[in-house]
């Protein structure tokens, strides 16, 4: 088999630096639009600070913190879903500043068309579709249930914070009984929870 290097295939993947002088988390695109301009989209990141030059968009997967919406949120530049949108406000007591789509829904984001589908994630989580100049068919998702409904692509960004099956020590069975144990026998247990539902 074949490999194009990300660059053959027009894209370039980076990490940008946030005010403090470290990177910040998750990942930023570089790309060319179909008339030849430079562009960027900064994938469930923090907001980059205003000094700096600003990504044609942020876009945001779904409402989980370790996403970063609470940051991104405050740009006109954000892109999510109306329901993602509705969760971040909910969840952040602040209002979303950016453009919202339907799932399922395609976007303009600065001249360029972005073709949305859902995840099942969570409620309103969505993947971002797109093109560039030399037909790269790039593919966001963020946290996926169900793909399903998803497209071929030729580069695909998505999280990376899933265990290996293989391994014994990554627990994918409800272990019901050591929940049970902790609970029981162990007197007062807090769990660790995300506050807008995950569906893992």
């Amino acid at each position: 088999m074949i490999s194009k290097k990300l660059i053959d295939l027009g894209v370039l993947a980076l990490r940008q630096r946030n005010s403090r002088g470290s990177f910040k988390p998750h990942i930023s695109v570089r790309f060319r639009d179909d008339t030849g301009d430079l562009r960027m989209f900064s994938i469930d990141t923090t907001r980059t600070p205003g000094k700096l030059s600003q990504p044609d968009a942020y876009l945001i997967t779904h409402a989980h913190s370790d996403h970063h919406g609470k940051s991104a949120m405050l740009s006109p530049n954000a892109v999510c879903s109306e329901k993602t949108a509705v969760a971040l406000e909910i969840r952040h007591d602040r209002r979303y500043a950016g453009r919202m789509f339907g799932l399922g829904d395609e976007v303009d984001v600065g001249g360029i068309r972005v073709k949305t589908f859902p995840t099942e994630h969570t409620v309103g989580a969505s993947a971002f579709y797109w093109e560039n100049d030399v037909g790269t068919r790039i593919l966001v998702t963020g946290d996926v249930k169900d793909a399903g409904r998803l497209p071929p692509c030729d580069i695909l960004i998505t999280e990376a914070n899933y265990g290996d099956p293989a391994d014994p020590a990554c627990h994918f069975a409800d272990d019901l009984e050591g929940m049970k144990c902790a609970l029981f026998e162990n007197g007062k247990v807090a769990f660790g929870a995300y506050e807008f539902g995950k569906a893992q």
